[in-house]
């Protein structure tokens, strides 16, 4: 059984041919923060789910139940994304 309120950590980069893509994110590809110009649009559609933090790759939400939608836009079509998705602990948040 959940128990609410959840912290989840949404971390984003776009695939490389080697190595670690998250290692290799650069703020030139997208950035959460506003301060590269080119910032995707992430908007939560419920009353269930909140933005809670965020850094330039990384997205932080607070849910406080088990039905919430998040969608983020703005990406390059051309290129494949990674999303990694983790629960945030309680001494974390």
């Amino acid at each position: 059984m959940v128990r609410y309120p959840v912290r989840l950590r949404v971390r984003m980069a776009y695939d490389t041919a080697s190595g670690n893509p998250f290692k290799k994110y650069s703020p030139f590809d997208f950035d959460f923060s506003g301060r590269s110009g080119s910032t995707p649009f992430v908007q939560a559609t419920s009353d269930t789910v909140a933005l809670a933090g965020f850094s330039p790759n990384e997205l932080e939400f607070e849910i406080s139940g088990p039905k919430f939608r998040i969608d983020v836009s703005g990406f390059d079509k051309n290129r494949d994304l990674l999303v990694k998705l983790r629960a945030v602990p309680p001494e974390e948040a």
